[in-house]
């Protein structure tokens, strides 16, 4: 992958975002793809927003995403998703991928703003001619495993050029104690072949 692609990865404290961003970063290395990558935690452990910036290519300095540079958006709360449309997102070239849940803001639950319906952010996507894949999963095995169903859509629909499971799998065993590593992998492989 010659040339630079930029991700941006937004989630709320505790939904996986670090994780997901070392498994695409060691998955991406093993596939011999020039990656750096940075996390900002900030109230990560309050539920706070939690982003993260990968950037692969030839020639890459900084892991930093500009405004409005990113080419694929992933979005574990749909919050953040909207958020990051807004900062990151380049009309006609970026690609969602974002889960169908939300954890609502401060602001919602004093009932001081709105609830976000998830017909906005298919409304901007439209509007601005950007890819939008949803997910969402019936009776995910645990709630922590939101970001493993993001990482097996985005195999499975080849969403980022390089990343295969054989990759993604052995970065996953490097990162996870071996029971919690198997019941990622066996709901990963259901996942992808359904």
């Amino acid at each position: 992958m010659k040339n630079k692609f930029n991700i941006v990865i937004v989630g709320v404290g505790g939904q996986g975002i670090g994780m997901l961003s070392e498994i695409l970063i060691r998955a991406l290395d093993f596939s011999e793809i020039k990656v750096k990558g940075v996390d900002t935690h900030g109230l990560a452990q309050r539920g706070g927003s939690v982003i993260s910036f990968l950037r692969t290519g030839e020639d890459i300095f900084s892991p930093l995403v500009k405004k409005n540079s990113a080419d694929l958006i992933i979005a574990l709360e749909m919050y953040e998703a909207y958020n990051a449309l807004i900062d990151f997102a380049v009309p006609e070239k970026t690609v969602l991928v974002h889960y169908e849940t939300s954890w609502q803001p401060l602001g919602v639950r004093l009932r001081k703003d709105n609830i976000l319906k998830g017909s906005i952010i298919k409304d901007i996507c439209l509007k601005n001619n950007i890819k939008e894949i949803p997910v969402i999963v019936e009776n995910l095995p645990d709630p922590l495993m939101i970001n493993m169903a993001i990482l097996a859509e985005m195999i499975k629909r080849n969403t980022l050029k390089g990343l295969s499971l054989f990759s993604c799998e052995t970065a996953t065993k490097d990162l996870m104690n071996d029971s919690i590593y198997k019941k990622n992998i066996d709901f990963m492989y259901k996942y992808i072949d359904k």
